[in-house]
């Protein structure tokens, strides 16, 4: 694998608990841009991300939210941003079954709308945690986006996409 420049990327993280409230939030920039002989400076562009977490743990409902904000400068010295959204909730229905659902947004307001500049996403999950270190996961996910980018069965774009994934974790302490 071979890194896209010569830069390297740096951030800091700062965690804040009070209670049953965790909060964290970070900051990395550095140059991510490949070289390019037709934009010589296009390597030394800084990108900035902020990450902003949030889970809040109240017995058996835990509530979580999470904000990221990209920008980087572009040739010509516009910037360009991209940001997300997700909140999510789960719940302890017994000690063996989990439920959760994640709604989350993707933003690029940089790109002409016409061209499909959203997208959205919603999870149902069910966890069963029948023994120790042992889950069974099942994710049912729904995906719509501004502009067709998703295959139908037959190849055809589409806005909406529909998937289902039944996954097996075994953990170790």
């Amino acid at each position: 694998f071979l890194d896209n420049n010569d830069g390297k990327s740096g951030g800091v993280q700062a965690r804040l608990q009070a209670g049953p409230l965790t909060v964290l939030i970070g900051y990395l920039l550095g140059p991510e841009q490949s070289p390019d002989p037709m934009d010589p400076g296009a390597d030394a562009r800084v990108r900035h991300l902020v990450d902003l977490v949030a889970t809040l743990e109240l017995d058996a409902l835990t509530l979580s939210g999470n904000l990221d904000v990209v920008t980087e400068e572009q040739l010509g010295g516009a910037y360009d941003t991209l940001w997300g959204v997700m909140l999510a909730a789960q719940v302890r229905v017994i000690q063996e079954l989990f439920l959760a659902l994640r709604l989350e947004y993707i933003g690029d307001p940089d790109v002409d709308e016409a061209a499909g500049r959203d997208l959205y996403t919603g999870t149902f999950t069910i966890d069963v945690r029948p023994v120790a270190h042992l889950v069974i996961r099942l994710d049912n996910r729904l995906d719509a986006a501004s502009d067709p980018r998703f295959p139908d069965p037959q190849g055809a774009p589409i806005n909406v996409a529909f998937s289902s994934v039944l996954g097996v974790v075994v953990r170790s302490d």
